[in-house]
């Protein structure tokens, strides 16, 4: 890391880096003494490296709440930390808050209220819609994957529910779409976390899940969780066609209904493999008894049995007989009771999956639904690392779900090992079966093949699958669809200049997040930018390896394909310019290409001259869609069939943009023995050569260099261009460790034109990251010369064993210019959010609006 020795110093090692584009290079060095604090933390990514939107014609807007969610006011409103645990974390009561000229009507939907009118979750066919008609073995097809990651899946109707780890929110996954938004928590609920979900005999789903220190259960209607009991410490839990839910407990099996106390009816009397309730509120147990031979004398043979308790009972009764064998057991024994009452029992043994169902619980039928030839038809590939035959069913029973007697799938999943490929089948009980044993058509969808993984697998009301692959979620759907497609994301928006006047630095941010979502951050090094743009109240999310992508407002997502044009892009990267302009661009083929885009519709594609589309290729549009890049040491501006070279200009960038008249600007170091520190350089629209607009002297900067401890220096990012054209950069306040690790004095310098500069302090930069270090500045925004925006990664003081340096969890913080209780201007913190890990990516990018999307392996938050 560099300490600066002089501004000659400083100015030829930010020659080395052009602002606001996708020119990623970055490098992590230390100083003389090798402390942490000793110099400059470049990271991937350009100053407006998130720059942008990408929805596509097809992407209509609309609200994900089918309400106005329109942007209350474009200035801060709410306060929250985007953890989730503040006051505008997602926990409002619904009510709204109305901007000024704007609609009143806006609805906080992350609020507990809020959910029964949530159209997003419109009621998808429940216990009101009448008995659920089979579907299974009817027209069906698996709907292409949609990105996502979650702990377990719930399918309701035509959707699947995605519940992410933190409990918060979860995916809505319906038609190759994904709406990611706040979970409808029921009133007194914080979060669903280890959720499991069946539906019951009432034909909507019964949630289990863990909230604090103990259980509950709740039902979905499709648009809300009702009918809430806490369950204790209860293990497991089932629901009869009343809703009254029977739960293991620590006093044993209870029964639990609204407005009843519970009942308890007794330890389950078998150590069995599985139990389950009927509708009548019967509860059965599946077990297993070991008795003498009667074939082989002097060997044992195995007995899988059902007992049952009558509603109202506390005795135990029947000893039904399901199946036998000669000592060979039942692994992985699973009982299914369907809303028509029908018991179905499954069991593997070697290489054979059996199937019994009965209609009554006395007698059974038995079927052989897999073997050791049963073809499994490949819907998308798991690896493997040896020789293995995928099409081969293996595995353990992960779900059985019956519709009733002629209806019914097992999910079996199979992690592998070091020399196969992780696999999961679904298996569903439909002509044509197959081979001499008549076995099921079963079919092989990826795993993930963690340990301990349990999958997250979910089979609806109709009998149609929604399964979490490595790929996303794959759904198993009939066709046509059962309920309308989800809605689209983000509501009116603002028009024209949407910023608002400089807020009183008392007024904290909105908070809206975080929402989970399926891009591994994992993935980008040192010299990427972050997949994420951001255009109005929108943020876009690319998800690599993918034709996806998964775009963000009002506190909801959607995941869905991206435009036809962009099929086959790798390594996105947007730009925005001063001009108001977005350009797209990615690696296709063997090309770099680039699209203006307006935010819904993509324009004609270019190819660019450049290598790379994430690394030394920056692009601005002028007002009329043409496009200047800066690569390889030259500009070039678009003409007709190509881009024409005009050469190096008059120095290498720090900073370049195009304005709305279509001006170039560059900024560059200056001449050091004339004491220019900083040279402004433009080039007219049309003109013929670069003229010299403005010069920041060593005597302008001497007050706040000799005020800074270690002198005057910048970062790796330096700052932004508003569209009225005033420039902002923000000198770099990384750590120091003299004395004592504590962070340098950071300074706002600013100018209307590039002529003449104004420089003003920021307060201390421990109040606004609340006394953690600074590391770097990572995004910029202004809207004109007034309001302006940044955000600062930062952390508690790494340590250090006196061999190797320990680095602590960072955070990234939005900072914002305010008016100050003098009325002056000043900066106060909007809201934080955390970033995991010392070395785990984290990207941020701000809207030409202002608000600020924050992506990070925590989640993606929104903040205005």
């Amino acid at each position: 890391m560099r300490k600066r020795a002089g501004w000659t110093v400083l100015l030829v090692a930010l020659a080395l880096g052009a602002g606001d584009g996708c020119d990623c290079g970055g490098t992590v060095s230390e100083g003389g003494d090798g402390s942490p604090c000793d110099g400059q933390f470049f990271d991937a990514g350009g100053v407006d490296a998130a720059l942008g939107d990408a929805a596509g014609a097809d992407l209509a807007r609309a609200d994900v709440a089918a309400a106005d969610l329109a942007l209350a006011d474009c200035a801060p409103d709410a306060h929250g930390d985007a953890s989730g645990q503040g006051d505008g974390s997602g926990a409002g009561d619904g009510a709204g808050d109305g901007g000024a000229g704007r609609d009143a009507s806006v609805q906080d939907r992350a609020g507990s209220d809020a959910a029964a009118s949530d159209a997003a979750q419109a009621d998808s066919g429940g216990a009101d819609a009448g008995p659920p008609e089979p579907l299974l073995c009817g027209e069906r097809a698996w709907k292409r994957a949609v990105p996502g990651s979650g702990t377990a899946m719930m399918a309701y109707g035509a959707r699947g529910y995605l519940f992410a780890a933190d409990g918060h929110s979860w995916a809505i996954v319906e038609n190759e779409t994904a709406v990611t938004r706040s979970i409808p928590l029921p009133g007194g609920v914080t979060a669903m976390r280890d959720v499991t979900a069946e539906i019951a005999a009432s034909g909507r789903p019964l949630v289990f899940f863990w909230d604090g220190a103990q259980r509950y259960a709740a039902f979905f209607d499709g648009a809300a969780f009702v009918g809430l009991l806490a369950l204790g410490q209860a293990t497991a839990a089932h629901a009869d066609a009343a809703e009254r839910v029977y739960a293991i407990t620590a006093n044993g099996l209870t029964q639990f209904a609204l407005g009843t106390a519970p009942i308890v009816r007794g330890a389950l009397p078998y150590d069995g493999p599985d139990w389950g309730v009927g509708p009548d509120g019967t509860v059965y147990q599946l077990y297993e008894t070991t008795r003498p031979s009667t074939i082989h004398p002097g060997d044992t043979a195995n007995d899988l049995r059902l007992a049952h308790l009558s509603p109202g009972s506390l005795t135990w009764e029947g000893d039904a007989l399901v199946a036998s064998n000669e000592g060979w057991g039942f692994d992985n024994a699973r009982m299914a009771i369907a809303a028509d009452g029908s018991f179905h029992v499954v069991y593997n043994l070697s290489m054979h999956g059996y199937y019994f169902r009965s209609v009554d619980g006395e007698t059974w039928e038995e079927e052989v639904y897999s073997d050791s030839i049963t073809p499994a038809v490949l819907i998308d590939p798991a690896q493997s690392s040896g020789y293995y035959d995928p099409t081969e069913v293996k595995g353990g029973t992960r779900l059985v779900a019956a519709q009733d007697y002629d209806h019914v799938s097992v999910t079996r999943q199979y992690a592998g090992g070091s020399m196969s490929g992780a696999d999961q089948y679904f298996i569903r009980r439909c002509p044509p079966f197959v081979g001499y044993n008549e076995t099921w058509p079963a079919e092989r969808l990826a795993f993930s093949g963690l340990a301990f993984d349990d999958g997250a697998v979910a089979v609806n009301e109709h009998g149609l699958a929604s399964i979490l692959t490595p790929y996303g979620v794959r759904q198993d759907m009939a066709t046509p669809a059962l309920a309308p497609v989800l809605p689209t994301v983000g509501g009116q928006g603002c028009s024209g200049d949407c910023a608002a006047p400089l807020p009183a630095c008392a007024d904290p941010g909105q908070v809206r997040g975080p929402l989970a979502h399926g891009v591994d951050v994992e993935v980008y090094g040192s010299y990427d930018i972050g997949p994420l743009m951001a255009m109005d109240d929108r943020a876009f999310v690319f998800v690599e390896g993918s034709e996806m992508w998964m775009w963000t407002a009002d506190g909801a997502a959607i995941t869905r394909q991206m435009p036809v044009g962009l099929a086959g892009c790798e390594r996105f990267c947007a730009q925005r310019s001063a001009a108001g302009r977005t350009a797209l661009v990615c690696e296709q083929g063997n090309e770099v290409a680039l699209w203006p885009f307006d935010g819904d519709t993509l324009g004609s594609r270019s190819v660019l001259p450049c290598s790379s589309a994430v690394s030394g290729c920056d692009v601005r549009l002028a007002a009329d869609g043409h496009a200047w890049v800066y690569t390889g040491g030259n500009f070039h501006e678009q003409e007709l069939g190509g881009f024409a070279n005009r050469g190096g200009g008059p120095a290498s960038p720090w900073y370049w943009d195009v304005d709305a008249q279509g001006t170039v600007i560059l900024l560059a170091s200056g001449d050091a023995v004339l004491d220019e520190v900083l040279v402004t350089w433009k080039l007219q629209a049309g003109a013929g050569g670069w003229s010299k607009a403005g010069v920041l002297s060593e005597d302008e900067v001497a007050a706040a260099d000799a005020a800074i401890e270690g002198g005057l220096a910048f970062g790796a990012q330096l700052g932004t261009m508003a569209p009225d054209g005033s420039i902002h950069l923000f000198s770099d306040a990384h750590c120091v460790d003299s004395g004592g690790f504590h962070n340098k004095t950071q300074v706002h310098l600013r100018s209307r034109d590039g002529e003449s500069w104004e420089i003003e302090t920021l307060p201390d930069i421990d109040t606004l990251t609340g006394g953690l270090l600074t590391w770097r500045d990572v995004a910029f925004w202004a809207a004109d010369y007034e309001r302006v925006r940044l955000v600062v990664m930062s952390s508690p003081a790494p340590t250090s064993d006196g061999w190797n340096w320990y680095f602590p969890d960072r955070r990234l913080d939005v900072v914002a210019r305010c008016r100050g209780a003098d009325d002056q201007p000043s900066f106060t913190r909007l809201a934080s959010a955390p970033l995991p890990g010392w070395t785990t990516r984290g990207f941020a990018g701000f809207s030409p609006w202002g608000i600020a999307t924050l992506l990070t392996s925590a989640g993606l938050t929104q903040i205005r």
